[in-house]
């Protein structure tokens, strides 16, 4: 994590506010707002301005992320491109556990992203959306929940760092 806040301030530090490199790291993939939060603890960036900046630069991107996975997943539906290996994949395990998911699905995925472990976050969910052909709307907002709960975890362990760091 520490490799990475340093690859970003060295290459953008000199342009952009330390808040505005909390931001920007929330909006990455794979990173979101967990490591925006790591981030602030590391730039001394005060934990309210620290929640606000993470949770809306990782709120912004994910309509569209969401949005553009789900056309893709339905033009491989149709048929339209297959997807390479992946797509293939993603489309035969959504189509056979449509049944079992449907049940719970919007509860798994607000569990999926609040787990703030690598591999999860809003941008899988949307892409576990996709796959399992789940409502746009519901899923944003199970995202957004989720999301939230993911920070407020975040928040907890920036206290904790903090006061270990500081």
């Amino acid at each position: 994590m520490e490799y990475l806040v340093n690859l970003f301030m060295d290459t953008l530090g000199q342009y952009i506010s330390k808040e505005a490199m909390v931001f920007v790291v929330s909006m990455f993939p794979v990173m979101e707002l967990r490591a925006g939060m790591l981030v602030s603890v590391l730039l001394d960036v005060s934990l309210h301005k620290a929640i606000i900046l993470s949770y809306i630069g990782n709120v912004i991107p994910i309509p569209f992320f969401l949005y553009g996975v789900k056309r893709l997943a339905a033009a491989m539906r149709r048929g339209k491109t297959d997807g390479g290996w992946l797509g293939r994949l993603m489309m035969r395990k959504g189509e056979a556990n449509k049944e079992k998911v449907t049940k719970a699905e919007f509860i798994a995925l607000l569990a999926f992203v609040a787990v703030p472990l690598p591999g999860t976050g809003a941008y899988t969910g949307s892409l576990i959306s996709a796959a399992f052909d789940m409502d746009y709307k519901k899923s944003l907002l199970f995202i957004y929940i989720g999301m939230a709960i993911a920070l407020t975890i975040m928040s907890i362990v920036y206290v904790t760092l903090g006061t270990f760091l500081g």
